[in-house]
């Protein structure tokens, strides 16, 4: 998503940056993504979350729009946070 400086982002479009930054990061640590059914079946089950992410298999590199409100909310926690992140490296 490409666009010009002048032009206003959304909240929810900078919540869908970060988790694109976030996806990039876990696969180049070597996380790999599962098919959209099998990320939707693995959310229901944390202990079977926790047993694909020891494998380095993680349910949420997937589409945004796909994630739930609670995941979704973690973008969203720190994209409202991130000039209070920042001050603490300057």
């Amino acid at each position: 998503m490409r666009r010009r400086s002048s032009q206003t982002v959304t909240v929810v479009e900078m919540c869908e940056m970060e988790h694109r930054r976030w996806m990039m990061s876990c696969l180049l640590m070597g996380y790999l993504p599962m098919t959209i059914n099998e990320s939707a079946a693995v959310r229901q089950d944390k202990l079977l979350f926790k047993q694909y992410k020891k494998n380095y298999i993680h349910a949420d590199i997937t589409p945004y729009s796909l994630l739930n409100e609670e995941e979704k909310g973690k973008d969203l926690l720190l994209i409202e946070n991130v000039d209070k992140i920042l001050d603490i490296y300057n």
